[in-house]
């Protein structure tokens, strides 16, 4: 039952996630952060959105952030094309 509940909430949170035009693996800029600034301007992919449906896993290089919505914008065309998501 506690992994049914689970995957429910796992499966809401991805639609959550699509329907604001994000998806596990986006290429996002990290923007307006004032904590971390010198992260600002720096590149980052998509992992998850937290449990508060307000703020996303973000991973900058080796670092995992978890960064509201209006601290990243998704790069699209040319800025996206220039990245590579690492593997894991």
């Amino acid at each position: 039952e506690q992994q049914t509940r689970i995957a429910g909430e796992i499966i809401r949170d991805i639609a959550a996630e699509r329907e604001k035009g994000l998806v596990y693996g986006s290429a996002v800029r990290l923007r307006g952060l004032t904590r971390r600034s010198e992260l600002n301007g720096k590149h980052g992919f998509v992992r998850g959105i937290g449990r508060s449906n307000s703020r996303y896993y973000i991973d900058v290089g080796t670092s995992r952030l978890l960064v509201s919505r209006a601290n990243f914008e998704v790069v699209r065309n040319a800025d996206a094309d220039s990245m590579q998501s690492p593997a894991y």
